[in-house]
């Protein structure tokens, strides 16, 4: 359920942005592979022979609950690429998170493992073992307890680019030409230190009760049309599934002003 001001907030953002790639995936979904048979990298610009397209590259994580979407426009030295520098910061970032919260992974529910912690769940109960005592505060007035844990690595901005690929990934082939800075974004491997500068990105992230789930994964990706404000991104993506929200614009954009590049 969202208060008045977020739903005023939701409305207004959908007065001046369309909808141009939306993709909902649950029990149910049929497969189905984006770029059927064109296997040419949208990331490298590379085809088929020269480059080999024998993995199939989901389109959306897997270990965020996708086993259904895949692309044939991501070749496989991108997709391992993408996987290791951007795809396993993610999963470091939203690891403890999807444990808690019992979000099935490749391999069933997540394990999570640290030096001072085991946690373990079977989607409605968790079982966190060895915690140490000073890592533990209950409150007994609130009967609330609290726990520390150490989180693993991750770069937030390879998080934040994890989820700009995912729209990169699912964007219809005519806007691509827009986006082709932010390619070259997504294909830099130092985070932070290549040859674009980006001081303004920003990152909603929500997360609602265990009890309030989203039904299935989406993945909705918008296009500002001709009323909207020249300040505003020409596209975002919003990816909502399990107890977890995510909205960022697509930065980069040949048609946006410089305040998001």
């Amino acid at each position: 359920d969202m208060d008045k001001d977020a739903l005023y907030g939701l409305n207004e953002i959908m007065k001046v942005y369309n909808s141009v790639a939306s993709y909902h995936i649950n029990d149910a979904s049929i497969k189905q592979t984006l770029g059927k048979g064109i296997f040419v990298c949208r990331y490298c610009g590379k085809a088929k022979p020269e480059v080999s397209f024998k993995s199939k590259a989901h389109a959306i994580p897997h270990f965020l609950g996708n086993n259904v979407l895949f692309t044939d426009r991501e070749c496989d030295s991108c997709n391992g690429k993408f996987g290791r520098m951007l795809e396993n910061h993610f999963a470091g970032f939203i690891h403890l998170e999807h444990t808690i919260s019992g979000v099935r992974g490749k391999k069933g529910y997540p394990k999570f493992k640290s030096n001072d912690a085991i946690i373990e769940t079977t989607g409605s109960f968790v079982d966190w073992k060895d915690i140490p005592d000073e890592n533990l505060d209950y409150n007994p007035t609130t009967k609330t307890l609290k726990i520390k844990q150490k989180m693993p690595t991750f770069i937030p901005l390879a998080v934040f680019k994890c989820l700009v690929k995912i729209a990169v990934t699912i964007m219809p082939e005519e806007d691509i030409p827009d986006f082709q800075d932010t390619i070259a974004w997504l294909n830099e491997e130092n985070h932070g230190s290549g040859n674009f500068n980006l001081k303004r990105l920003w990152l909603v992230h929500g997360k609602s009760s265990t009890i309030d789930r989203f039904a299935e994964l989406s993945a909705i990706l918008v296009k500002k049309n001709v009323t909207g404000p020249a300040d505003m991104p020409s596209m975002m993506l919003r990816l909502t599934y399990s107890n977890f929200l995510f909205q960022v614009p697509i930065p980069l954009c040949k048609k946006d002003n410089s305040s998001l590049k």
